[in-house]
């Protein structure tokens, strides 16, 4: 009867929740119309709820991180989607954990912090023992 998909959580919902009129057509087809308050990100990752949550839950969501400036690639594709691993909870900002390797891999670092914390200026990101000198790889 709608022309809205009533997909997961959504069907199970009496129109009265949503709609407010008799003919029923007041309806907001976009999620922040009718879960502003359950926004826990207040507003900081925008009001495109889709882009990680579905309809099934708001537990349930799917975030690409190959999306950000922080590939999950080489020896990091282990720790996809345990989020608080590196994030705090709640994910309420954009960017809540370091780029910086030594925030994570301070207890591996044997130059004790004197060439900084951008591993990946000289170390290849899947393999630390792979050193970068110039354009070429060397193993160590």
């Amino acid at each position: 009867m709608s022309k809205y998909p009533l997909l997961g959580r959504h069907a199970l919902v009496t129109c009265k929740k949503c709609h407010s009129a008799p003919t029923y057509k007041d309806a907001s087809k976009e999620c922040y119309g009718c879960h502003e308050k359950d926004d826990k990100h207040k507003r900081r990752l925008g009001t495109e709820c889709q882009t990680c949550h579905t309809a099934r839950s708001w537990q349930a969501w799917d975030f690409d991180h190959n999306k950000t400036n922080f590939k999950l690639d080489g020896p990091h594709k282990k720790v996809a989607g345990k989020c608080y691993d590196c994030h705090q909870k709640p994910m309420e900002k954009k960017v809540l954990a370091s780029t910086a390797c030594g925030s994570c891999h301070d207890r591996e670092d044997v130059h004790n912090g004197s060439f900084g914390d951008r591993c990946d200026r000289c170390h290849e990101g899947d393999n630390w023992k792979k050193v970068k000198i110039g354009t070429s790889a060397l193993s160590k």
